[in-house]
């Protein structure tokens, strides 16, 4: 069994919470003496926070057989960013059920599929393994989700994550 922490990604979404690059370190290490070996680091995305890069800096100096990933929207601009910092695995993730796409995204299942093989079109030139998250999987019509899945197959990505996104 292989256990990936998500908390200085997940964690952070709620509200209020928010860690200061201390105490980032002092979770990474916590988790690392666990036994934790990849953690999702943070948010692929010029907008997050500042310290994104040191913790990322940390790993690799204080914590180097630690895997590093980053989440990324199926964006090219976050996509080569995220690539840019260096992480181990970049994991891209799109929303699947039908009430994401279409209230939360107003887009359509076709503009899903575009983006994601965009997407990984993209990530297949990086140098870094690729992930994808499935959002909102669990509520997602099953001959969908078997399409999405077969185009990451074609794809090789490291691993598909179902996520309960509510």
């Amino acid at each position: 069994m292989k256990i990936i922490d998500t908390t200085l990604r997940e964690g952070l979404q709620n509200p209020g919470l928010a860690l200061d690059f201390t105490q980032k370190k002092e979770l990474l290490t916590l988790l690392y003496q666990c036994g934790i070996r990849e953690v999702e680091a943070g948010i692929s995305s010029r907008l997050n926070d500042k310290t994104l890069k040191p913790v990322l800096h940390f790993c690799r100096t204080q914590l180097p057989d630690l895997l590093i990933s980053l989440w990324s929207r199926c964006n090219i601009e976050d996509i080569r960013y995220g690539s840019s910092l260096n992480p181990d695995i970049l994991s891209l993730s799109i929303p699947v059920s039908d009430i994401l796409i279409k209230k939360k995204m107003n887009k359509s299942r076709k503009w899903i599929l575009a983006t994601l093989k965009t997407s990984l079109e993209q990530g297949a030139k990086l140098p870094q393994k690729i992930c994808v998250g499935l959002e909102d999987a669990t509520r997602a019509d099953s001959l969908f989700l078997e399409q999405i899945i077969t185009l990451c197959d074609k794809y090789k990505v490291l691993r598909i994550r179902l996520a309960d996104t509510v």
